[in-house]
């Protein structure tokens, strides 16, 4: 009834365009049924109580106070805002966005109609136009669309927030904190450095360290790789990449490329060149294979192809502009056999870079959620550190956790390569028990937060609670209160 009453609101613009005492007159002639704009407060008061099952004692006794309370207690504002400066706020940093993008299409554009410029990096900066349009197109169909829901959820979450303090759970937040539009806060992956992938291949740098670098590489290469070579010295990439290939099920079977590191470490750059390019396509070949993607789509071919169909699944897949481009240039060059006939080529430095490129793709093949496999390695490690630091509200955190954890592991199995087995039991036995159904029951109290996808989630681990315990009636009354979602909101 509050959400339905809230979300007529909106449709009805009143919403983000007065304030909340004014919100709280309307809220409440909606839901009561009466025109309290014409009651004194003493009658508001007295229906208020009737409604919420509040005693008189509890309500403000001034007028603007009594609606300023129902705004914040009963519709579940946010205290410190209103909610047409959250809206107004929003907006302006739309606008601030699509005039940058503006600026920034202006600029590429201008720079294409350079004479004499390389037709490779005009190409580069038409990529960019189409990026940066393509952003537009975003923001315009997030203005249309999600603007309201987002910032009234942000609102409501706030307030919530401030209600459970540091309980309330993040899993349920992740639609709100995620940015609006790729854009949003993205500026630097719509620059023309994108291409080079320096802010996934240097993130072990402090922000000094790499403002010098990124400096360096448009300006003086020959600095640029002398930063480079120390900052690969300073750590130690090598052993790193051989520890994540040995604790990859789709790494360790490429012995070619631990063969590779071997060779790096023998300062046998030229060789190292031409055999880590086709290691790194492969590398992205098994990535494809692991997300799921049908053979029939990547084999033969281009290898750009490939990388779009990652990207299409694994949006945190940042440095495929990278391998895209630059990347392709030197496969390239290496496939054909132009190294070894450039007597201009820096072996020791392309070494470096392809080191760098190896760390990030292992390191993000090894991590990455998008994989079944990836999410439930990760879930389960961060389940046994919540639960041997057991910090304040460990036991809620671990519940948000298991419940990440169900339907990944409901749909498939954790390759015995990792030998997860007993960590595994644990948490699909804990899961079963009356203290996660709990915090189930909890998480369905609060449904104008619930996301449909949310929904879908618990539902698939309500059925095989129902079906692997005695809980069956304890979940069907559970299956009973979602059914009535969808007519709350």
């Amino acid at each position: 009834m509050v959400e339905q009453a809230i979300h007529k609101l909106i449709e009805d613009g009143l919403f983000f365009s007065v304030d909340k005492g004014i919100l709280a007159r309307h809220f409440l002639k909606d839901v009561l049924g009466i025109n309290v704009f014409k009651l004194s407060i003493e009658e508001v008061s007295k229906e208020i109580c009737e409604q919420y099952d509040y005693e008189l004692e509890e309500l403000p006794g001034e007028k603007e106070e009594l609606y300023k309370f129902v705004a914040e207690n009963i519709m579940g504002i946010d205290a410190d805002r209103e909610p047409y400066q959250a809206f107004n706020n929003e907006v302006f940093l739309v606008m601030k966005d699509l005039k940058k993008i503006n600026s920034m299409i202006q600029e590429y554009e201008s720079k294409q109609q350079v004479k004499d410029i390389d037709r490779y990096e005009k190409t580069k900066y038409q990529y960019l136009v189409e990026k940066l349009n393509k952003a537009k197109n975003e923001i315009c169909e997030y203005m249309e669309g999600e603007i309201n829901t987002r910032v009234y959820k942000e609102i409501k979450m706030r307030g919530k927030k401030k209600l459970y303090n540091n309980l309330f759970f993040s899993h349920i937040f992740n639609a709100i904190t995620n940015l609006p539009y790729p854009f949003r806060s993205k500026e630097e992956e719509y620059e023309m450095t994108v291409f080079a992938g320096l802010k996934y291949k240097f993130n072990h740098m402090t922000v000094k360290e790499f403002g010098e670098l990124k400096f360096n590489h448009m300006h003086n290469k020959l600095k640029f790789y002398e930063l480079v070579d120390t900052y690969i010295n300073s750590n130690d990439f090598v052993n790193n990449i051989l520890s994540i290939i040995e604790g990859n099920h789709l790494l360790n079977k490429r012995v070619m490329l631990k063969q590779a590191i071997e060779i790096y470490i023998e300062g046998r750059m030229e060789l190292f060149c031409q055999i880590v390019p086709l290691q790194i396509e492969g590398i992205i070949y098994d990535y494809c294979i692991e997300l799921g993607i049908s053979p029939s789509k990547i084999d033969r071919v281009p290898f750009d192809k490939k990388l779009e169909e990652i990207v299409a699944i694994d949006k945190n897949f940042k440095c495929h502009e990278y391998f895209k481009y630059d990347f392709i240039e030197l496969r390239n060059t290496a496939a054909h056999g132009r190294l070894h006939d450039n007597d201009n080529v820096n072996y020791n430095n392309m070494a470096n870079m392809l080191i760098l490129d190896l760390m990030y793709l292992c390191e993000f093949v090894n991590s990455s959620n998008a994989t079944a496999v990836n999410r439930m390695r990760n879930l389960i490690k961060e389940i046994e550190i919540i639960k041997q630091e057991k910090a304040i509200d460990w036991e809620f955190e671990l519940n948000t956790k298991v419940l990440e954890f169900m339907p990944v592991y409901i749909k498939g199995s954790l390759p015995p390569f990792y030998n997860s087995k007993e960590e595994i039991q644990e948490i699909v036995s804990y899961a079963k028990s009356e203290s996660f159904l709990g915090y189930l029951e909890f998480i369905v109290t609060f449904p104008e937060i619930l996301l449909p996808e949310q929904e879908a989630e618990i539902k698939q681990i309500l059925s095989y609670i129902k079906e692997n315990t005695n809980l069956e009636k304890e979940c069907i009354q559970l299956f009973k209160k979602l059914s009535q979602i969808k007519n709350d909101k």
